[in-house]
């Protein structure tokens, strides 16, 4: 899976880069954010279904058949600011802006755990990286305030 980190007192963002498959490592280097538009999606979840919870946001049509229920979720920025975006289990599309510091994926609450222990986004994911066996590789860490990646 993955762990994607929103760090909402200091305005960034962090994701892992470990992509797996039926629990084996596939690739400790996979980017887990892009671009469509004006956007910047972070997703976790499913490969096979991101595509599908980003149309479900794109195509207007709030809700889906019930076999067609994207297993991803995402963090948004759009204009600065940060929004989770998922699908509930009835098919319905949700927003949410964020106002308090989230974590998503497989090691999100070993990350959420460690920013409660005064952690940054990046260190949190680093110590999820201990616990979690699909949160891997190098931490990637987005900065909202210049709208871009740290340098390594």
């Amino acid at each position: 899976m993955t762990t994607i980190v929103y760090d909402h007192k200091n305005r960034q963002i962090a994701v892992d880069s470990r992509a797996t498959n039926g629990g084996v490592i596939v690739s400790d280097q996979d980017q887990k954010w892009f671009y469509i538009e004006s956007e910047l999606w972070f997703m976790c979840g499913a490969v096979c279904d991101k595509q599908l919870l980003i149309n479900s946001f794109k195509d207007g049509d709030s809700t889906y058949d019930l076999k067609q229920i994207p297993d991803a979720n995402a963090f948004l920025v759009r204009d600065g600011e940060v929004f989770m975006r998922g699908v509930t289990e009835s098919g319905e599309s949700w927003t949410q802006e964020l106002s308090s510091s989230r974590c998503l994926g497989s090691g999100g609450n070993f990350a959420l755990a460690a920013m409660d222990f005064g952690k940054s986004a990046k260190d949190a994911i680093e110590y999820a990286k201990t616990r979690d066996c699909y949160t891997g590789g190098k931490v990637h860490v987005f900065n909202l305030d210049s709208m871009t990646f740290e340098c390594p």
